[in-house]
């Protein structure tokens, strides 16, 4: 896809997953022309405790027991079983939460145009769904 651009750049739960998500940020800002949209949804709050244990102590269990362990505590009510839940335990070890003020910050290193923008169905999370635009 090299020299390839787009209208839409879509990137929903990726960059917070990547080794370095401000890098993977800037490769994304490359598949964009100037009336390109960008829309990123990433992981902005502290998953607090629990799951920062759980993601310790699955790291250091090999893939299969981990998916093993994972479907026992779904069956005894732990976790619930959501794909993003299940991605994360089984991703143990790259999982960043990125504030919404680093995300402005790299939107305006950037000259994009930040539209802070949360669908109907995601109203109770707490992370990041946003809307980039470089300016006309």
């Amino acid at each position: 896809m090299e020299g390839r651009t787009f209208d839409i750049v879509w990137c929903w739960g990726v960059i917070h997953h990547t080794g370095n998500p401000k890098k993977a940020f800037e490769t994304l800002l490359k598949l964009m022309h100037p009336q390109s949209i960008l829309h990123l949804y990433i992981y902005s709050f502290d998953r607090g405790t629990k799951v920062k244990t759980l993601r310790k102590i699955l790291g250091f269990f090999s893939l299969t027991n981990r998916e093993r362990l994972i479907k026992m505590l779904i069956r005894i009510g732990i976790l619930h079983g959501s794909v993003h839940e299940l991605f994360d335990t089984l991703s143990t070890q790259i999982n960043f939460e990125i504030s919404e003020d680093e995300i402005k910050k790299w939107f305006l290193e950037h000259n994009l145009i930040y539209y802070r923008y949360t669908p109907q169905w995601a109203k109770t999370s707490r992370d990041i769904f946003v809307t980039g635009t470089k300016p006309k």
